[in-house]
């Protein structure tokens, strides 16, 4: 048989009617907020209504009578009250999905919302409940939907590559390629758009960051390990609005300012749509392996260093970054300058000048304190408080100064 014609109108009427009610001001979306917009519709997560119902996630899709891995919608007519609600559940599991195609598993099940799809209770967006042949119209209709939806051509430019709109638009690789190729396949589809989408205020660009699905290169000594890191939460610091990786449960301070206005939080991609967009990043230092040692080159004199070294051969630098096992009120601090000079008589420590250039630091026992893994941004250990070894060679702004002087950071900057 052979495949209906695609109704490019119906989809482009949607696109276009979904801009005007929800009306958004930032690409990309943040799908959370637009969603939040919408009158009698919600959004859930496999993963929170199986904590609900106490179930795993295969027992949840059974009773909700679906097979799809990614998302689904559900149509509910509320009797009291006389009116149809709606329910998009999505499965929010980043290290089975890319972040960009959870995405775009939301913004596709949108397009069942705006095409009109749920007519009735009884229509069901999956194999059982419709033919297949209407399921595959209904599917192709929703995914152009989504693709212009996220990635609408009136925000394409001419500088833009597959590559580049998959960053921009935080989508997938093959999202961006359909994109692209549409793109550059229909001269006049930017003209088109322009003159068919409207909406009240300017929507403008804001770089996306995307920590998620990148792993740290501290912390650990094998691949596997590295593997295992991978799947670990983050610290989100309410106080200076840093994130951090978290190695461990028992974790009470934020490695940047040492507040302890801290919460652990998991990698999803509601998380990244809301929270994780707020972050402060933070000047880092590459660092790998445990300890944490600084990789490639020194930050204080550019020297190449190796990791089998504990101290740059030219200025002196050490390049560990651990916990030195003190608060950072133990310290007497230059006037001048700011740096800490020596610990004080108060600590019951000698008032030695603090001189960390040296193989004596490395093996001071005064300056051996907890084996957290502080990673290249740590000012403080996130275990117990104690200041690292890079905030003592004062290889870092305070975090306020250098949240006030920072321009901000652009979406070439990578985490961590």
């Amino acid at each position: 048989m052979r495949d209906k014609k695609i109704d490019w109108d119906k989809i482009n009427k949607a696109v276009a009617q979904s801009y005007v009610n929800l009306d958004p001001n930032t690409i990309p979306f943040n799908l959370f907020k637009e969603i939040d917009k919408i009158p009698n519709f919600a959004i859930s997560s496999y993963q929170d209504i199986s904590s609900i119902l106490n179930i795993d996630i295969d027992t949840f899709k059974d009773r909700f009578h679906t097979s799809s891995n990614d998302a689904f919608i559900r149509k509910y007519h509320d009797t009291s009250t006389g009116k149809d609600l709606y329910t998009l559940f999505y499965n929010d599991n980043p290290s089975y999905l890319t972040i960009g195609r959870i995405r775009f598993s939301i913004a596709h099940e949108l397009g069942h919302f705006y095409l009109n799809h749920l007519k009735d209770q009884q229509t069901q967006l999956d194999r059982g409940g419709i033919d297949k042949t209407t399921y595959k119209e209904l599917e192709i209709e929703a995914n152009h939907f989504a693709s212009l939806f996220l990635i609408n051509p009136i925000f394409i430019t001419d500088k833009d590559d597959y590559k580049r709109i998959e960053k921009r638009f935080d989508v997938s690789s093959q999202a961006a390629r359909i994109a692209f190729n549409r793109f550059k396949g229909f001269p006049f589809i930017k003209q088109y758009w322009k003159r068919r989408l409207k909406y009240d205020s300017p929507i403008k660009f804001i770089p996306r960051k995307n920590y998620i699905e990148y792993s740290p290169t501290y912390g650990y000594n094998t691949l596997f390990e590295s593997f295992e890191l991978s799947e670990l939460p983050f610290i989100v610091c309410r106080h200076c609005k840093s994130l951090n990786y978290t190695m461990s449960s028992d974790v009470k301070f934020c490695p940047v300012c040492s507040s302890n206005k801290i919460e652990i939080k998991p990698k999803t991609a509601k998380f990244h749509e809301t929270e994780e967009q707020e972050v402060f990043e933070y000047k880092k230092i590459p660092v790998e392996g445990k300890p944490s040692h600084i990789k490639d080159e020194c930050p204080t004199c550019g020297n190449e260093v190796k990791y089998e070294d504990d101290f740059c051969d030219v200025c002196g630098l050490y390049l560990i970054n651990r916990c030195a096992g003190h608060s950072k009120n133990e310290f007497s601090y230059d006037r001048t300058s700011g740096d800490p000079t020596y610990l004080t008589i108060e600590t019951g420590f000698d008032p030695t000048v603090l001189d960390v250039n040296s193989a004596q630091f490395k093996n001071n026992d005064d300056f051996i304190g907890c084996e957290y893994p502080c990673s290249g941004k740590a000012r403080y250990c996130a275990k117990c408080g104690s200041v690292t070894t890079f905030y003592l060679q004062s290889l870092f702004e305070s975090w306020d100064t250098e949240k006030i002087n920072s321009k901000g950071v652009t979406d070439e900057d990578l985490p961590f």
